[in-house]
């Protein structure tokens, strides 16, 4: 049995902040998830999140770039919702994964979006730009 965690929830609210349904980058994503956390989820939680996204049908994938679907928007707008106006990122997170946590995933997707040179590169480039 898969379960969604607490990244997962973060990774989904990066992915809503970076470009909502339009598609979003490596850089665009790694750079959403450090902006609402401080911290960016390594490789192994991306791969493990976006397949676990791509199995109840949350995030869409064309190429390298990663959009949130329909129902993914919705739930986040929903988190935003339930967590009322004054919410912290946290807060909003929380929401989000107590939403997840109602999925028990028999399987997940199997698919490697992004390469691990890709994400170290978008990791990289993301710190540089901070020092600027």
């Amino acid at each position: 049995m898969h379960l969604f965690i607490t990244v997962d929830a973060k990774i989904l609210l990066g992915l809503y902040w970076a470009d909502k349904s339009i598609g979003s980058t490596c850089l665009s994503v790694i750079s959403s998830c450090a902006a609402g956390s401080n911290q960016i989820p390594s490789h192994a939680e991306f791969v493990a999140a976006f397949n676990k996204f791509l199995y109840v049908s949350v995030i869409d994938i064309a190429g390298d770039t990663v959009a949130l679907s329909s129902f993914g928007i919705d739930l986040v707008h929903n988190a935003q919702e339930v967590a009322g106006v004054a919410a912290t990122a946290a807060d909003v997170v929380d929401v989000i994964f107590k939403q997840l946590s109602a999925y028990k995933l028999k399987s997940m997707c199997n698919r490697n979006i992004w390469t691990e040179e890709q994400y170290l590169q978008a990791v990289n480039t993301y710190r540089n730009n901070l020092k600027q």
